[in-house]
């Protein structure tokens, strides 16, 4: 599949068999720390093609870029088009991890991860939110499918589109949540 920048350069997207509720997520040839989300329906894509612009935006800011989420989080760093310079997805850091949050939370306890492990991955995600709201946004669907740990148990976020964003006096909301994870 084919999809192209702003500035109109081809990329050539590589099917990960990755997909969440609102479309798959592609790895881009060439761009090995890079992926793509497209959106299933051009009607999603449409809805948020301002709030990924104010996002990609937001990313090039000094603020941002001090607080080091790109590390941390799947945060769009550029909008994505079709052959038609449609809208479509955006292009993200491709987070890799190896452990699910829910291995360091099952009962019985595996003894495949220690305590250590579990509180480090936790200390962890409590820093990555912290830089989250460092920046004054706020994370909307916070829901463990979205939380992932990597093998230095570092936690890493997810759906990051989903955020609850605020970007030069206008508001962005969280579009999608799961069931049970948000604030009625």
């Amino acid at each position: 599949m084919l999809a192209y920048t702003q500035s109109g350069k081809v990329l050539e997207l590589i099917d990960t068999g990755k997909s969440g509720g609102e479309g798959p997520v592609y790895n881009i040839k060439g761009y090995p720390n890079r992926v793509v989300k497209i959106y299933n329906k051009a009607s999603d894509a449409k809805s948020r093609e301002e709030k990924i612009n104010a996002m990609c935006e937001m990313s090039e800011s000094s603020t941002f870029k001090n607080s080091e989420l790109t590390k941390d989080i799947a945060w769009p760093m550029s909008p994505i088009y079709d052959k038609k310079n449609n809208f479509i997805g955006f292009g993200m850091p491709a987070i890799q991890s190896s452990i699910e949050l829910e291995d360091l939370y099952v009962y019985p306890h595996s003894s495949a991860v220690s305590i250590y492990n579990r509180v480090t991955a936790l200390i962890s995600l409590c820093d990555t939110i912290k830089k989250v709201h460092s920046i004054k946004q706020i994370i909307g669907d916070e829901n463990p499918n979205n939380i992932k740990i990597t093998q230095s148990f570092e936690a890493k976020l997810l759906d990051v589109d989903s955020y609850h964003i605020s970007y030069r006096d206008k508001k962005y909301k969280c579009p999608v949540c799961a069931p049970g994870y948000v604030a009625p």
